[in-house]
């Protein structure tokens, strides 16, 4: 008898992936556009272009206005720094993918240094580029002045972590609060530099325009008085170009709100109305329109659906059961009770009578004889 102990034999129960695993594609972003403005020769931006060993792309835009379309973050530098040097005017737009992030830090002194704030920022180890104070303007004496507020303006690179910047209690030891920039929806940004719309002034490079009075100069280095008038230097009326019932900007505006309704709107909703269903009757029969026994769905509910169409639920799944209306019953009419009542007392005169003769018989009959030998006709 062989007593040896075979090992068991190890069986691989690991199943292959029946499915392939899918290649994640990320996709690249893609970089803002370069608008050329006043262009009236466009060999001149084609002999620029060529100069440059970069793949490009351009389109024709109204008002004389050129859009170059580069694939590439060193393409993008090596373009803005070639058309720089040609004096071109033109704007851009900020890459979304590279765009800092912004907060507000609220609770530390109007009079607290910007560096400071900086430094400090800096040692807790976040990557900070700039701290802005914010201001308002008032009038007192009829002098305008810029008043400082507790408020600070935090830009912080792209990579820092968003969650870690509003965790901040503390800066300067003080105790504060982080909070987002709240910005208004919907409205057109506008150019603080050449005073047009749909871009910003931190990527233009267009000629300067003063907000005041038009000129091709910037607002700082404005030397009109103050009670002048102003010009605005879009529609050319008596008012500032930042202000908002510009009838350019009114127009924009409108533009803007239109096409965000088109792509935001849904289509309204249809409201389906339940259909009317009888006692023992499948919903799924009536959506069919195919009950059994009938020749319309809408005769067999007239009688009895509630008034105010309401539909109790029944215990059998799959059925819905409607309430009856209830009905008054109608009047009973005399002359019908009179006839019913005199047939049944002849009923019982004919049924007391038919018993009185049996008993008489029986009492005749029954003289000590045994019934079974009676005949059956003299019961």
């Amino acid at each position: 008898m062989d007593t040896s102990t075979k090992s068991p034999k190890l069986v691989d129960k690991t199943v292959p992936d029946s499915k392939p695993k899918e290649k994640i594609v990320v996709k690249k972003p893609k970089l803002p556009p370069v608008i050329l403005s006043n262009i009236n020769d466009f060999n001149k931006v084609q002999e620029v272009m060529s100069s440059q060993n970069i793949k490009y792309e351009i389109k024709l835009l109204n008002n004389k206005q050129l859009s170059i379309k580069v694939f590439s973050e060193i393409d993008y530098r090596s373009l803005t720094e070639a058309i720089n040097e040609a004096k071109f005017e033109w704007h851009s737009y900020e890459n979304k993918v590279t765009r800092p992030c912004k907060v507000i830090a609220r609770g530390l002194h109007p009079t607290c240094k910007p560096e400071i704030i900086l430094n400090d920022l800096k040692a807790l180890g976040f990557n900070v580029l700039s701290v802005v104070n914010i201001t308002k303007k008032k009038k007192v004496n009829d002098k305008q002045i810029t008043d400082s507020l507790p408020l600070f303006t935090l830009t912080f690179d792209h990579s820092e972590d968003i969650k870690k910047v509003f965790s901040i209690t503390h800066i300067v030891n003080t105790r504060v609060k982080i909070e987002a920039i709240k910005k208004q929806k919907d409205q057109i940004p506008q150019c603080k530099r050449c005073q047009r719309y749909e871009h910003t002034q931190s990527f233009c490079k267009r000629e300067a325009r003063c907000v005041k009075c038009a000129g091709s100069h910037l607002t700082i280095h404005c030397t009109m008085d103050i009670k002048a008038p102003a010009k605005c230097s879009n529609c050319h009326e008596a008012h500032p170009a930042n202000y908002r019932g510009c009838m350019v900007a009114k127009e924009l505006q409108k533009r803007r709100l239109a096409r965000k309704k088109v792509d935001v709107t849904k289509p309204k909703q249809q409201k389906v109305s339940t259909p009317k269903l009888t006692r023992g009757v499948s919903y799924s029969d009536v959506a069919r329109n195919n009950t059994s026994g009938s020749a319309s769905v809408s005769s067999q509910v007239k009688k009895s659906i509630t008034p105010k169409g309401k539909v109790k639920s029944n215990k059998s799944f799959g059925k819905i059961q409607t309430t009856p209306k209830r009905q008054k019953s109608p009047r009973k009419n005399k002359s019908n009770e009179d006839t019913f009542m005199t047939k049944m007392f002849t009923k019982i005169d004919e049924i007391s009578a038919r018993l009185a003769k049996i008993e008489k018989r029986y009492e005749i009959n029954y003289n000590g004889t045994p019934r079974s030998i009676l005949k059956k006709n003299e019961y």
